[in-house]
């Protein structure tokens, strides 16, 4: 039997695949809206590697890197990557300025504290000489919670990143650095919602539209001992 908080007032109770609601009083909702406004209190001042250290938590925290290769990811109906087949791998090849994909995913569940961080891993089209020149990416993001409004972008959006070819024949894999969402910029809150474009880079740009084979995700992750 379990119960989840799903609207203040509004308990949602699951007991052999069946759903029930249950609506209290409104003496009873207002203390739910305390008891969620408390818990989100909590939240902020939390510190799970405090919790290790003082021997609350048994575990250790570490940093953990999830691959997400680009077919993975959502392309959009508007503005969409150019999908490429080649060898192995499906790459999505990006107009600068324009193409997008886009990524949804709640904090991690053993998420640990600290930042977000995403890089691209990205190459050219195969073709020209691509030595030594360069690519932007530019994330954007916003954090929500159930009833709150999922438009726009947080007011620490966009990040940048730049990423340089470094090697004179195609196909070359190319890892641009961390572009990171704060811990202060989705704490306590239940979605996190990305949108990843090439935009226009420092000179000399790629002679070609920037390929993206995939996304990296890298957090503190907390590992609990059998």
């Amino acid at each position: 039997c379990r119960f989840t908080v799903k609207k203040p007032g509004s308990w949602e109770r699951r007991q052999g695949g069946r759903f029930a609601n249950l609506v209290f009083p409104p003496d009873l909702q207002s203390r739910v809206r305390r008891l969620e406004e408390e818990a989100r209190s909590l939240l902020e001042v939390i510190n799970i590697t405090n919790l290790i250290a003082a021997g609350v938590i048994v575990g250790e925290v570490y940093s953990k890197l999830i691959s997400m290769p680009a077919e993975a990811l959502g392309r959009p109906n508007t503005d969409p990557p150019t999908v490429v087949d080649h060898d192995n791998l499906t790459l999505y090849s990006f107009t600068v300025n324009t193409d997008r994909i886009t990524l949804k995913l709640p904090p991690p569940a053993d998420y640990a504290g600290g930042p977000l961080g995403f890089n691209v891993v990205w190459t050219n089209d195969g073709g020209v000489d691509d030595l030594n020149r360069r690519v932007r990416w530019e994330l954007n993001y916003q954090a929500v919670s159930e009833d709150e409004v999922i438009s726009g972008n947080h007011v620490n959006s966009p990040k940048l990143i730049d990423g340089l070819y470094d090697l004179s024949i195609g196909w070359v894999e190319q890892h641009t650095g961390f572009m990171e969402i704060a811990e202060a910029d989705f704490l306590g809150k239940e979605c996190i919602y990305v949108r990843l474009r090439a935009v226009t880079p420092l000179n000399p740009p790629l002679t070609c539209e920037p390929h993206l084979i995939g996304v990296c995700l890298r957090y503190n992750a907390l590992r609990i001992p059998a």
